[in-house]
Formats: C-alpha cells, sequence, structure tokens
C-alpha cells in the first residue's frame, strides 16, 4: 500500500476512528471506574478458613459481647472481621493545598474510598470491621469543634455500615489524638464522645478481642496514661484465644542486615506481600513514633497473652513474629486503606474467627486483599489521551495531504515571469511551500481539535456517571 492509498484510505474511515476512540475510552473508563473496583472485591472472596472450620450450614451465629461467661458452640459458624488501617481522611491538614486543588484530593481519595468500601461489603458482608485508628488526617489538629464535627461526619457518611448487623469497632491513632506527650485530654474526650472508648475488651463464643490505646499508654503524663495502662493491667486470663488490636505496631529488634527490623526468619523482612523495600524502623516525629518501645511491647504481651496481633500506622503490609516466653505471637501490620497515603495498592485484611474443639486447633485464619491501584488508573487515562491526540492528528495530517495530491483542494501556485531572477524563484517558491505545509498543519490541529471535542464529551458525561453513581 503505498502513501496516496493510505491517505485515502484513512481520509474514508475517519469517522468509525472516532467511533473506535469513543469506544475505546467509554471501555476504559468503565474498567478503571467501577470493573478495577468490582473485580477486587470479588478477588477477596471467599473468607479465609482456619483448620477448625467445620460448621454446618444451619450453624448459629456468633455474637460479640461483653459477657465472657459464654460456653464455645464449636458448631457456630465463624466470625468474619474486616480489619481496615488508617484510613486518613485528607483534610486541609494533610498536604497544604488550598481552593480548587485541595477539593480534587479530598473528593477522589473519599471516592476511592466509597468505591471499596461498598463493593467489599456487598460482595462479603462481614460480621465486624476493626478501624485501626487513624481514622481523619487531622483529627488532633482541628480546633475548632464544629469543623471537627463536620469531618466526622464525613467520615461516617463515607463509612456507613450497609448492613445494620455489623459491628463497627474504633481505635484512636496518632492523627487522631495525637502520640505520647503530644496528647490533650481535651481531644482524647472529643474522640470518645463520637466513637467510644478507646480500650476495650469483647468477647465472641470462642475468642475475646482486646483493642488498646497504644499512643495515650506511650505518654509520660499520668493523666493521659494511666487509664489504658490500668486496662491492661486488669484484663483477665482466659482460655479463649485473645486477638489484640494495637494502632502503633509491637516492638521488633533491630535486623543486622543494614538496620532494618527483623522477623522470622530474618532473611524474610516483613514478608513477600510488603509493597516497600523498607522495613519499618523505629523513629518519633512531631506527634508520632513508628514503634511502640520494648519496655511497653513486653508488657502489653505478657498481660494480654495475646495470640495474634494486628497493628496500623505504617501504611503497608508486614508480618513478624515476637516470641514471648516459649510462645511464638504473630503480629500483621495491616496497610492503608486510602490511595493518598504512600502505597501504590491499598488493603484491608480478612480476619476468620472460628470455634476450636481443642487448644492445639488453630482458631483463625486470615488473608490480604490487595485494592485497586488509583494512580495507574490515572497513568492509563493520561497515555490513552496523548495516543488519541496523536493519532487523530497524525489521521487529519495524512487526509490533509492525500487531498491536496488528488488536486481536489490544491491551491494556486503563482506563475513567475520568465525575467525573475533565478535565486528570486527559489527563494519564493521555498516560501510558498513554507506556508502551504504551515497552513497545512495549522488545518490539521484545528481538525484534531474539533475531534477531541467529538470524543470527549461522551467520555466525559460517561465518566462523571460512574464518579457520581457507580
Amino acid at each position: 500500500m503505498n502513501l496516496r492509498q493510505f491517505t485515502k484510505w484513512t481520509g474514508k474511515r475517519s469517522p468509525p476512528l472516532l467511533f473506535a476512540l469513543k469506544v475505546i475510552w467509554l471501555l476504559s473508563i468503565f474498567t478503571g471506574e467501577y470493573l478495577g473496583f468490582w473485580k477486587a472485591s470479588h478477588d477477596c472472596a471467599p473468607w479465609p478458613k482456619s483448620p477448625s472450620w467445620n460448621i454446618r450450614s444451619s450453624a448459629s451465629r456468633q455474637e460479640l459481647s461483653h459477657n465472657d461467661h459464654r460456653q464455645i458452640d464449636s458448631t457456630a459458624r465463624p466470625y468474619n472481621i474486616m480489619i481496615i488501617g488508617d484510613p486518613q481522611l485528607t483534610d486541609k491538614y494533610s498536604y497544604g493545598r488550598k481552593g480548587v486543588i485541595q477539593w480534587i484530593t479530598e473528593f477522589y481519595s473519599d471516592q476511592y474510598m466509597r468505591r471499596n468500601w461498598k463493593k467489599l461489603n456487598r460482595k462479603l458482608r462481614p460480621d465486624a470491621v476493626v478501624f485501626l485508628g487513624d481514622l481523619m488526617d487531622g483529627g488532633r489538629e482541628w480546633p475548632d469543634d464544629r469543623e471537627w464535627k463536620e469531618e466526622v461526619n464525613r467520615f461516617k457518611a463515607l463509612f456507613k455500615p450497609l448492613d445494620s448487623s455489623t459491628k463497627v469497632l474504633y481505635m484512636a491513632g496518632n492523627h487522631d489524638v495525637g502520640f505520647g506527650d503530644g496528647i490533650r485530654a481535651d481531644i482524647v474526650n472529643r474522640f470518645k464522645g463520637e466513637f467510644g472508648d478507646t480500650s476495650y475488651e469483647l468477647f465472641l463464643d470462642s475468642h475475646s478481642i482486646v483493642v488498646i490505646d497504644s499512643v495515650s499508654m506511650s505518654s509520660s503524663d499520668p493523666n493521659i496514661h494511666q487509664q489504658p495502662r490500668d486496662f491492661v493491667r486488669e484484663i483477665r486470663p482466659s482460655d479463649k484465644p485473645r486477638i489484640l488490636f494495637t494502632h502503633v505496631p509491637l516492638y521488633r529488634e533491630p535486623s543486622p542486615i543494614s538496620g532494618a527490623y527483623r522477623s522470622e526468619p530474618p532473611e524474610d523482612l516483613c514478608g513477600p506481600l510488603r509493597q516497600s523495600k523498607k522495613q519499618i524502623r523505629q523513629g518519633a516525629g512531631y506527634q508520632y513514633q513508628n514503634l511502640m518501645t520494648k519496655e511497653l511491647s513486653d508488657y502489653i504481651l505478657t498481660q494480654t497473652q495475646a495470640d495474634f496481633v494486628f497493628s496500623g500506622d505504617d501504611h503497608d503490609y508486614c508480618e513478624v513474629i515476637h516470641k514471648v516466653g516459649n510462645r511464638q505471637v504473630p503480629e500483621i501490620s495491616v496497610n492503608t486503606f486510602s490511595m493518598a497515603q504512600g502505597v501504590r495498592y491499598p488493603g484491608v485484611v480478612l480476619l476468620s474467627l472460628s470455634a476450636a474443639e481443642d487448644s492445639k486447633t488453630e482458631s483463625y485464619a486470615n488473608k490480604l486483599c490487595l485494592l485497586p491501584d488509583q494512580i495507574s488508573i490515572f497513568i492509563r487515562y493520561a497515555i490513552l489521551f496523548g495516543l488519541s491526540v496523536l493519532v487523530l492528528f497524525c489521521n487529519n495530517l495524512l487526509e490533509i495531504y492525500g487531498l491536496l495530491k488528488s488536486g481536489s483542494t490544491s491551491p494556486t501556485i503563482p506563475s513567475y515571469r520568465q525575467d525573475v531572477n533565478k535565486d528570486d524563484q527559489r527563494k519564493n517558491k521555498y516560501l510558498s511551500q513554507n506556508r502551504i505545509h504551515l497552513g497545512k498543519c495549522l488545518d490539521a490541529f484545528k481538525r484534531t481539535a474539533n475531534n477531541i471535542r467529538q470524543v470527549a464529551i461522551p467520555s466525559i458525561l460517561f465518566y462523571l456517571f460512574c464518579a457520581l453513581v457507580l
């Protein structure tokens, strides 16, 4: 096929080209705004099964309560908990942005979490959801209680349970109330007024669930640390497996490898599911500390006799083993739920608790569910836009040159008298050709702009539908 045939073909096929681009854009938007989130929630199912899972379809449901005097029913169905780490609602304290940029940042951050929340709940139907703290990014910073209340309402609207029977458990993070000596009693009380106690224990037929206020325990002020430390001290031994939830990860010994912090085994730092190559290192700054101190961590593990620990704060997945006497206690740090907190793939952890007939059988199972990479979705849109512009411009340019060669729109080339100097002839011809080529390019740009408008209008309308409805 020569150039004339190709340009003739592209000229005749330009409307189908626009139609094809519209279809490609609609499919791309549908995939990015709906299908990717739908697939993530379906890939997350089913719930993990522990070795003790052996229930009948008619099994009774376990219920959380403050009562620890119930008999274990080995036929009760597993209690399924979805664990969410660090949603950290983006606000004016997050990045210092203002105006439209801040609104866009909040909109997309909220939209991402809302979509995942709805689709995960619809698919998985958890019995309970545990938020591992840092509910809002600037919760500790809001001086005006009225503005803070507006952020609380925003959070509760975003994470409204789809099923009224779903139990929702909250805990305090350093972004909610501060950390250690930076905590103020009025900020803690404000948080408790909306989300309940920051330290508590609940019971299932089969398990004990303990939530501790690790950020307040780290304060040197007795008015702040006394209550959460007393709570941990007064926890009674239980014959049921105990699951511990803490916002700040527990201490782990430094690894001999590059100063990182080790897990078991040392060559498998944090496990293969961690996205960052950096490990959780002890460090501190304004209103944060990466790990609990060794003394507090040992105290918590000894007093609670926890069998499994879940923590937040780090925003990335990390799995370590703590040695407590002759016991080994696993800890999992859970991914952030937000697209705006430093990891490409946010996530949730599913925890299934079953009744075990003996102490030798594990009664819990967990798995990590990764959520869509929103940044990659935006990048794909940008690449598709660039390719669309390039294809349309090249197509229009080829059409114009093809029409010129066919003679249908050829401009009149000025004739020259024989007595004109040959150098002037060459110069005038060169300038004339440049003007012709420039005119063609400008015409191609105009056509391309019109084509972009034709493709963009249905694409933008469909995008708005997906953004506001799906």
